[in-house]
């Protein structure tokens, strides 16, 4: 019995022991090793090794990648540490483990590095590189033609009221002392012509056959230096008789009436000198209270503007004027004086007929004469004032240059720029040369 007891007792021992070891392990390894080691005899080592690792890695990287630097590390850490221990002996180490890391790097990166590289290089490279190639060439010149223009003397045709009236006041006598002094003064410079209205030699008497009278052809036509033949005329004549004002003007619209005063070649003015008013109407009856309307007036005024070149200017002398019908012709005369010249008495007409023979002294015709030369090209043609270049103008289109006033291109007019230029500026030279090429030739 004793030799039986020793083995048992050592083998007893030796499974404790192995338990105890067994027991320690279990307690340090919390791995939810749930080591049930159901102490039997049959050592059942129950090992339900209930390895629960919830391992939630919710690695919620966000990465908004705004790059505005925003990082926002949102480590979310939820350890659930759930230490189930089931005293059965049973050792059920329950170790859920739940390591929750909800990494919300919410990396939100907002690096708004917004580029926004506005390189605005404007490249402004304004190079206004301006190439002005207005190379300011001046055109190639093949012949001076000329550096010294002769002015085209102004013509002045005095038509003078010679009706009845006119010998009242002694008006007769002081109008020819008026024109006299005009003349005295202006012979050389202007080309003086003399028209009456009317034109017969004596006193019709009432309804008589010269009442109304105009003539086939003008009395005097224009020429320079012709101040004593007017005068010698005008002392030929006495008042008397009508006033056919409406038809003396329209003898004025056939060119071969005065055909030296409207050829063109040269600035005409009529210069009206009248007491009263129209008194034989459009068909050359007298009627006393006169039968024309300022409309007429003014149409034959237009006709003379525009078709035959003639500029009008008016005078009432005397107190017995009508001053409608005066202005309607004087507006429509083509000159600046568009109101009749109220002159009453002898002194006041003296002073008009200087005034007007003054301003239309200066004028802006000039001649060139005949060139003989064949191989000279009228097409090209350029004026200077000075060195300032005139460009051609024709007919005064845009009114700033120069134009030819006759076909035979013997003579220039200067149109209204040029001409303000030449009678308010201190120009010395007016200067005619001939172009090479037609690209060389200044033209409006």
């Amino acid at each position: 019995m004793k030799s039986v007891a020793k083995p048992v007792l050592f083998l007893i021992s030796i499974l404790l022991l192995l338990m105890l070891e067994a027991c320690g392990e279990s307690g340090a390894s919390t791995t939810d090793a749930d080591a049930d080691t159901d102490s039997d005899t049959d050592s059942d080592s129950d090992s339900d090794s209930d390895s629960d690792t919830d391992s939630d890695s919710d690695t919620d990287t966000d990465t908004d990648s705004d790059s505005d630097s925003d990082s926002d590390t949102d480590t979310d850490t939820d350890t659930d540490s759930d230490s189930d221990s089931d005293s059965d002996s049973d050792s059920d180490t329950d170790s859920d483990t739940d390591s929750d890391t909800d990494t919300d790097t919410d990396s939100d990166t907002d690096t708004d590095t917004d580029s926004d590289t506005d390189t605005d290089a404007d490249s402004d490279a304004d190079s206004d590189a301006d190439t002005d190639t207005d190379a300011d060439t001046e055109p190639e010149i093949c012949e001076v033609l000329s550096t010294g223009l002769e002015r085209v003397p102004s013509r002045v045709m005095i038509l003078e009221d010679k009706s009845q009236s006119m010998r009242d006041d002694n008006k007769w006598t002081l109008a020819m002392d008026a024109i006299d002094s005009m003349i005295a003064n202006f012979d050389a410079d202007i080309s003086f012509g003399l028209d009456l209205f009317n034109v017969s030699t004596g006193n019709s008497g009432i309804n008589g056959a010269g009442m109304c009278a105009v003539g086939d052809a003008v009395i005097l036509d224009t020429d320079l230096n012709n101040g004593t033949n007017v005068l010698t005329t005008l002392s030929e004549y006495s008042p008397s008789n009508a006033t056919p004002l409406l038809l003396a003007m329209e003898n004025f619209t056939d060119a071969s009436y005065a055909p030296v005063f409207m050829d063109g070649s040269a600035n005409s003015y009529l210069v009206i000198i009248s007491d009263g008013m129209d008194t034989c109407g459009v068909d050359g009856v007298f009627d006393q209270n006169g039968s024309i309307s300022s409309d007429q007036l003014t149409a034959v005024t237009e006709t003379l503007r525009d078709e035959m070149g003639i500029q009008t200017i008016v005078i009432g002398f005397g107190d017995g004027i009508d001053p409608t019908q005066l202005n309607a012709i004087a507006a429509a005369g083509g000159t600046d004086f568009t109101t009749y010249f109220d002159a009453a008495d002898g002194a006041e007409l003296t002073d008009a007929l200087n005034t007007i023979a003054e301003t239309v002294a200066v004028n802006c015709t000039f001649e060139i004469g005949t060139i003989d030369n064949e191989d000279i090209n009228l097409d090209y043609v350029n004026i200077y004032f000075d060195d300032q270049p005139v460009p051609r103008d024709d007919g005064c289109a845009v009114g700033i240059g120069w134009t030819w006033t006759d076909a035979d291109r013997t003579t220039i007019e200067f149109c209204n720029y040029a001409c303000g230029q030449l009678k308010t500026e201190d120009i010395e030279q007016l200067r005619v040369e001939i172009a090479c090429t037609p690209a060389d030739v200044q033209i409006v």
